[in-house]
């Protein structure tokens, strides 16, 4: 953009320009989700619905599927990053911080109700 004015280059037509005020009524189209957006988008929704079900001396937990131990963290809340890679933050059982990485095509979770770590039960839904 140069002077106000967006500049596009045409194999057809050559330079063009294009004034700001008829840029304000182009209308875009939705910028798409990544997959890793879309996984978190729908993992909370998942976990919003699961607190529905639990009451307050309980809180959201979760468990990766296939993994080799049979652990539970208490999710606090899930990131993605780069399009392709969840962070889901948390604690273990003995309350210690944790940070599960997983690439969105392998997410496979286990909800599970934990008994409150804190005074009062952590909910993702915000």
């Amino acid at each position: 953009m140069t002077n106000g004015r967006t500049n596009f280059q045409s194999p057809d037509v050559g330079n063009w320009t294009i004034k700001p005020e008829i840029m304000e009524n182009v209308i875009r189209p939705p910028r798409l989700l990544s997959q890793a957006e879309s996984i978190v988008e729908s993992l909370t929704r998942q976990i919003i619905e699961f607190e529905k079900t639990i009451d307050e001396c309980q809180e959201v937990g979760f468990r990766l599927v296939g993994a080799p131990d049979q652990s539970t963290i208490h999710i606090e809340r899930i990131q993605c990053e780069g399009g392709a890679l969840l962070v889901f933050f948390g604690r273990n059982q003995d309350g210690r911080e944790v940070r599960v990485l997983q690439h969105a095509s392998q997410v496979s979770v286990l909800l599970t109700a934990l008994p409150k770590i804190a005074e009062k039960a952590h909910r993702i839904g915000f």
